[in-house]
């Protein structure tokens, strides 16, 4: 069971090897319940290569991972992954994607928790469509329902707004914000894109070209504020994390993995 008090996230030392060939770490991050921690780098950089050790996809070559007080050792319900493509069953509704993972749970109350989380991602009324028949924004949404179905403490996201167009991936992160202000889970998300790092996170985490290790992690008060890209401090930060960002590309030191 996972410890009262401790921490969503500690990565002591991690480092992962491919083929003799280091592509990250060593990384040391802590962090703490409730924070919204937005990872960016160049591709390549070992970002969701980190994203998937800490979900129990994959184990390091050395150091030591530890979730909410314990060791991960493999994937768990309590931790959730929403990955770049929603990976939905095509042959099953909205609702039955969503109910996938609560299958321990009475009927009854398996359709209360599928209709709570409609409702709160905006897809109360697509509950009997198919994944095809929802739009990218929608189908993501889906993905981020059944991925909190089963009350996750620690939502692991890796580049989930990567295939959409511009409009709807800036209203997916508002859909997001809200919805981690709402429920209080822990984040980790994964992105490419400078901007959305900053209107994120709490904290923003950058990695070096390959191999990755932390080259900057600052806390921010921006994702508190009503009107996040109209405080001088969105700027501010997005110019640095930017400089930061294309220097870390110029750092080529083994095989790239993302």
């Amino acid at each position: 069971m996972p410890s009262p008090g401790a921490e969503a996230v500690e990565v002591r030392g991690v480092t992962r090897s491919f083929r003799g060939k280091r592509a990250l770490g060593p990384v040391d991050l802590v962090v703490e319940p409730g924070a919204f921690v937005t990872l960016v780098g160049p591709s390549g950089c070992g970002k969701s290569t980190l994203l998937g050790l800490i979900a129990g996809f994959a184990r390091p070559s050395d150091g030591s991972l530890r979730a909410f007080g314990e060791p991960v050792g493999g994937p768990d319900p309590s931790r959730g992954v929403v990955f770049q493509e929603p990976r939905l069953f095509p042959w099953l509704s909205v609702a039955a994607n969503v109910a996938f993972g609560l299958r321990s749970l009475p009927k009854a109350a398996r359709r209360e928790r599928v209709a709570e989380l409609l409702e709160l991602t905006g897809l109360a009324e697509a509950g009997r469509l198919r994944p095809y028949e929802l739009s990218g924004g929608m189908r993501q949404r889906a993905a981020i329902a059944r991925a909190l179905a089963p009350r996750p403490r620690l939502l692991l996201m890796d580049e989930p707004f990567a295939a959409l167009d511009a409009f709807t991936r800036e209203r997916m992160q508002d859909e997001v914000r809200a919805l981690w202000q709402r429920t209080g889970t822990t984040v980790l998300f994964v992105t490419h894109s400078v901007d959305e790092a900053v209107y994120l996170g709490t904290r923003v985490v950058a990695l070096s070209g390959s191999p990755g290790v932390i080259v900057l992690d600052e806390r921010s008060k921006l994702p508190a504020l009503e009107h996040p890209r109209a405080d001088p401090g969105f700027a501010e930060l997005r110019e640095r994390l930017t400089e930061v960002v294309r220097a870390a590309a110029q750092v080529r030191n083994g095989p790239v993995t993302s």
